[in-house]
């Protein structure tokens, strides 16, 4: 259990740096603004937005912190149903049937 927290953890923050990566890359952002960002990058949805952007960049920041959890939380629920999906077909090729209480009254 505790691995696989770990796993789904690296893939959700890849998939939020990738996400936040190429959505900021058109947004004129100050060096010192990336450095708070990329400092802040393992807080996922709870970034703040540096100080000191103007308006549109202080929305487009905004947008795309939001966006880009959005994204992994998507990859997460996919990974998660798909790792549920394979557990009940390994459950139903490897556990043997079960005569029901049915079966058995009728001695």
């Amino acid at each position: 259990g505790l691995m696989s927290i770990a796993v789904m953890g690296i893939f959700a923050l890849s998939a939020f740096n990738d996400g936040l990566d190429s959505r900021l890359a058109t947004v004129e952002i100050p060096p010192e603004a990336w450095q708070v960002l990329d400092d802040q990058r393992f807080k996922l949805a709870g970034a703040e937005i540096p100080a000191g952007l103007n308006d549109e960049a202080s929305v487009a920041v905004e947008r795309a912190i939001a966006e880009s959890f959005v994204d992994s939380f998507r990859l997460m629920m996919l990974i998660a149903a798909a790792l549920a999906l394979g557990s009940a077909v390994t459950a139903y090729l490897t556990v043997e049937g079960k005569s029901t209480v049915s079966s058995h009254n009728h001695n």
